[in-house]
């Protein structure tokens, strides 16, 4: 009995190792969770990691829109020099429409033709007063007739001379045109009906008109050919359909010609004035 005991004793002590290591074995120790204290302090430290983010954020935009800003007003302020120059060439502008252009036109058209010009200053700044003075030059038939030696070569001939003829005559009054302010320029070409020959003279255009000025023809033939239109009974009968304009300058191949030709500018037909191109005694 006494054995049976002790065995059941031990028995149970094994179970009861048993029990305890099973226990041990199936029981997983918990992790520490954050308590609510630290839970809470964590999400406001997050809170306010990401307000500084967004005002760092905020500050730096800020701050970039305050360096814009500053560099558009910066820029607008210096080029302010820019803006100045603008208004300044508007007013140039504004300022040569109203009569300083023409002005600048005028000082290098006398530059260019400096003869006529003394003459207008001596007669008047007029375009009929000019027509009238170049009717009553002193008409030669001496001086070379070639339309390649150009309006000046043959201008320059008259005020030197005091002498010319169509094409002198054609000439000075082209000048004279063009000092005035009109679109002038000098034209060869031929007369046709009962006496066809050859002429020059002028063509100037107004508002879209051409106007013819002839005062050879004028002086020739007691006619006065003052602003008239092709076709008109005003005008002669002029060949419009072969019309030669000439050249300002002279060609290289008129000035060799006219050398070739012998022919030498002082030699005239009569005893003149120069100066008024009037007959002398």
């Amino acid at each position: 009995m006494k054995k049976v005991t002790i065995w059941m004793g031990r028995v149970l002590m094994l179970l009861s190792v048993l029990v305890l290591l099973t226990g041990c074995r199936g029981v997983q120790p918990a992790k520490p969770q954050p308590s609510q204290e630290a839970s809470q302090s964590a999400s406001e430290a997050a809170s306010e990691s990401e307000a500084d983010a967004s005002a760092d954020v905020s500050a730096d935009t800020e701050e970039s829109a305050a360096d814009s800003q500053l560099y558009e007003i910066s820029e607008a302020s210096e080029p302010s020099k820019v803006s100045e120059s603008a208004e300044t060439s508007e007013a140039s502008e504004i300022s040569e429409s109203s009569g300083l252009l023409p002005k600048t036109q005028e000082v290098c058209l006398r530059a260019q033709y400096p003869e006529a010009a003394a003459k207008l200053d001596e007669i008047g700044w007029d375009l009929r007063t000019a027509y009238d003075w170049v009717a009553n030059f002193h008409y030669v038939e001496v001086d070379p007739i070639d339309w390649e030696l150009g309006t000046k070569w043959y201008a320059q001939l008259g005020f030197e001379t005091g002498r010319g003829h169509c094409y002198t005559f054609a000439a000075m009054m082209t000048e004279f045109a063009r000092l005035l302010g009109y679109e002038a320029r000098q034209v060869a070409g031929n007369l046709i009906g009962n006496n066809p020959f050859h002429h020059s003279w002028v063509e100037i255009d107004i508002d879209g008109t051409t106007y013819v000025l002839d005062p050879e023809v004028q002086q020739e033939w007691d006619r006065d050919c003052y602003l008239v239109i092709y076709g008109t009974d005003e005008a002669i009968p002029y060949d419009v359909n072969a019309l030669t304009y000439m050249p300002d300058n002279p060609t290289p191949q008129s000035l060799e010609r006219l050398a070739l030709s012998g022919w030498d500018p002082d030699e005239t037909e009569e005893e003149y004035d120069p100066n008024t191109g009037c007959i002398g005694d």
